[in-house]
C-alpha cells in the first residue's frame, strides 16, 4: 500500500485510534482508508507532524484459530427449565 493510502485513514472519521501501550509518544489508529481497505497504522507526532511510523492491511488473525476450534454438540451442563 502507499503512503498516501495510509495516510488517508487518518479522514476515516470513525477510525479507532488510542495510544501505543509499547512505545510512549505512539498512536494506533484502525481505519478505513480511500480504497476502503482496513488499515492497522502505527503514527508519532513530532515537531507538530504526524509520522507514519509503519502501516499495514487489517486482517482477522487470531479470530481465525477460534473458528478451528470444534464445536460441541452438547452444551457442558445441562440447561435447567
Amino acid at each position: 500500500m502507499s503512503f498516501a493510502e495510509a495516510a488517508s485513514c487518518f479522514l476515516d472519521p470513525a477510525a479507532f485510534t488510542a495510544p501505543d501501550k509499547d512505545y510512549t509518544g505512539r498512536f494506533i489508529l484502525i481505519g478505513l482508508s480511500q480504497q476502503l481497505r482496513v488499515l492497522f497504522v502505527v503514527s508519532a507526532e513530532i515537531r507538530e507532524r504526524i509520522r507514519i511510523i509503519t502501516a499495514r492491511k487489517g486482517h482477522e488473525g487470531p479470530a481465525q484459530g477460534l473458528r478451528a476450534w470444534p464445536v460441541r454438540a452438547k452444551p457442558i451442563f445441562p440447561a435447567t427449565i
